[in-house]
């Protein structure tokens, strides 16, 4: 039994998802010759090759497409018979996060919703229509912690895990208030000058919570601020321009609060997941 005849032209095209040089496994590629017939059709393996003989030598445009990623084409030039190593790069494709914030009242006009990253940082803000609804585009595939705030209410906080394959619905109900903040506490007034807030985060068990990370917004929904719990649980922010802010609380299920600061506030936030029902 003769071995299979080896094509005298052959392309071998390795895929990579752009920015990680990481291989795009299961990358389905299609070879169109100069007048735009289709060649050749395959997949490639878990490290992302493909290989396959051509014709011969000429113009090829080479199409990858894979789940995820944003669609590639490519035009190669083989001179001459032999095979030939091409690499694509494919861009990833984002997802984003959508839904309706309700209120006591019903949809909620203006409401202000915030995307932060695990460290914190914003990365998205927008505000809510006239219906309630909202959408953040364009977020890479990640853990999120997005927050839900408007006036005279509530605010309402979660972790949601945006994919390539769609938008995260995330609706938030935002209660009508019923205390001034969790743990809040007020340490006098001031007549001019910043405030200070501090305090310390905890179980609710009571147990100092450290390296829990306290994300301060102000009202219009902008990063004032963030810090780490330090192993006592302890965090402090100062220099704070008198009004309201937004203090969002992560490392177990986020929490988030409305406080007033004037002078000296303490806020000790308290995080623990859910209770079973």
């Amino acid at each position: 039994m003769s071995a299979p005849e080896i094509p005298a032209t052959a392309i071998r095209v390795r895929v990579l998802r752009a920015g990680t040089g990481r291989a795009v496994p299961s990358v389905t590629l299609t070879v169109l010759d100069g007048e735009g017939s289709q060649v050749a059709r395959g997949n490639g393996g878990d490290d992302g090759v493909f290989r396959t003989g051509l014709p011969g030598p000429g113009d090829y445009l080479l199409i990858a497409a894979a789940g995820g990623h944003e669609p590639r084409s490519a035009t190669v030039t083989l001179p001459d018979p032999g095979e030939y190593d091409v690499e694509l790069s494919l861009p990833g494709r984002n997802g984003g996060v959508a839904g309706t914030v309700t209120g006591p009242g019903g949809p909620v006009d203006g409401a202000t919703v915030v995307v932060h990253d695990v460290r914190g940082e914003v990365v998205a803000t927008t505000v809510t229509g006239g219906d309630g609804r909202y959408v953040v585009t364009d977020l890479s595939p990640a853990v999120y912690t997005v927050v839900a705030v408007a006036p005279g209410m509530e605010p309402v906080t979660d972790s949601i895990v945006v994919d390539t394959t769609g938008d995260t619905g995330w609706d938030a109900t935002l209660p009508a208030p019923v205390h001034a903040g969790n743990g809040a506490q007020g340490r006098g007034r001031s007549a001019g000058g910043n405030g200070t807030l501090s305090g310390t985060a905890r179980t609710k068990d009571g147990r100092p919570l450290g390296d829990a990370r306290v994300a301060l917004l102000n009202g219009d929904g902008t990063s004032v601020a963030v810090a780490d719990t330090d192993a006592e649980g302890r965090y402090r922010f100062g220099d704070l321009p008198p009004g309201d802010y937004t203090v969002i609380t992560t490392g177990y299920p986020p929490v988030a609060d409305v406080l007033h600061v004037e002078g000296g506030q303490r806020y000790d936030p308290v995080l623990g997941h859910p209770e079973l029902t």
